[in-house]
């Protein structure tokens, strides 16, 4: 057992089960909620502290976690994924919140029932059949700032700035006359259970062609006109690719 500041570099493991489940008549698989593929927040200077607080990260208090490393080796600490910036931080020996600095080396972490993945960034488990695992990630990104009117109307601002990492309130030099709207974007992802190593592809119809050629993808979105945009139609796909 090592320290999450001596991590250097897990072989798979099968995550927590979830209790939340959906039966298939052939088989059963177990499934976390999915949040909303887009929402938008409009954040005053007023809201933005407790904006920042609710939504930064995954979860509202560090929470006792444990690492699992590609040379076998295990760690314990307390984690949180930062939306924001795509980092996992953990609560260091004085006490700060650092980032994990050689995440590549990472398998996976669980954290409660919850696991996530890593494969150039962390992936949030969602579910798992005997040959695939449909997993997802949360981004929250700026998308606008914009100067507020007169009679408290907004006007838009001549420069919309992107911001992908943002680690808090005093990043932003918000003014009271200045509005910033912020959007949580949801993409699904899925990955051939077949090896060691993660390889989690967007969910869209060409990644699933290709990872699955003997399934007729296509013709199953075409009559099931699925939207792959929707939680409910990734639901019925994962299901459909899971079947013998």
């Amino acid at each position: 057992m090592i320290t999450f500041s001596q991590l250097n570099t897990v072989d798979l493991i099968f995550p927590a089960m979830k209790k939340l489940c959906i039966l298939s008549f052939l088989f059963s698989i177990c499934i976390a909620s999915f949040a909303q593929n887009v929402e938008k927040f409009t954040v005053t200077d007023a809201d933005l502290e407790s904006f920042l607080s609710k939504e930064r990260y995954k979860y509202p208090n560090f929470v006792s976690s444990r690492i699992y490393l590609n040379n076998g080796d295990t760690a314990f600490g307390r984690i949180n994924l930062n939306y924001f910036d795509q980092t996992m931080r953990f609560i260091n020996e004085k006490n700060d919140t650092v980032a994990i600095s050689n995440q590549k080396d990472i398998k996976l972490i669980t954290a409660g029932s919850d696991t996530f993945f890593y494969d150039n960034g962390f992936y949030e488990w969602a579910a798992s059949s005997a040959t695939i695992r449909l997993a997802i990630k949360h981004k929250m990104r700026l998308i606008e700032r914009k100067p507020v009117g007169a009679f408290g109307t907004s006007s838009q601002a001549k420069n919309i700035q992107t911001v992908d990492k943002i680690l808090g309130a005093n990043s932003y030099d918000l003014s009271p006359n200045e509005e910033m709207v912020f959007s949580k974007e949801t993409t699904y992802y899925i990955s051939p259970i077949n090896g060691l190593a993660n390889n989690f592809l967007i969910v869209n119809k060409n990644n699933l062609k290709d990872l699955f050629p003997r399934k007729n993808v296509e013709g199953f979105i075409k009559e099931n006109k699925i939207n792959l945009n929707k939680e409910e139609d990734v639901i019925d796909v994962f299901i459909y690719l899971s079947k013998k």
